[in-house]
């Protein structure tokens, strides 16, 4: 139960190959471009236990409202996304890069 009592529901959903990579490219696309600086800027922080797992916080609120957000705290979506061949921060770093060229 939340805070107030309300139900909360957790879903997981796994995607492979090209629909992992444009369901990725949609998101990152779909981020303001001082959302997508604040992500390479702050890739150390989200950077899982390898340097292949990315993890990425959305707002919730503003997901609901249409609208894709970088945002840290409580009430966020938690994504992890796994870049096979990333093996460093800086190969993941080059691959985000290269992706928002394609924005």
């Amino acid at each position: 139960m939340g805070h107030h009592g309300n139900e909360i529901r957790i879903y997981g959903v796994e995607l492979h190959s090209d629909l992992a990579y444009e369901t990725l490219k949609y998101l990152i696309c779909s981020l303001s471009e001082s959302d997508k600086n604040i992500l390479l800027i702050s890739l150390d922080s989200r950077v899982g236990d390898t340097s292949s797992h990315l993890h990425i916080r959305l707002g919730k609120q503003e997901a609901y409202m249409g609208r894709i957000t970088i945002r840290d705290g409580n009430d966020v979506i938690k994504i992890l996304v796994t870049v096979e061949g990333c093996r460093t921060v800086e190969d993941l770093k080059k691959f985000l890069t290269e992706l928002i060229k394609t924005c």
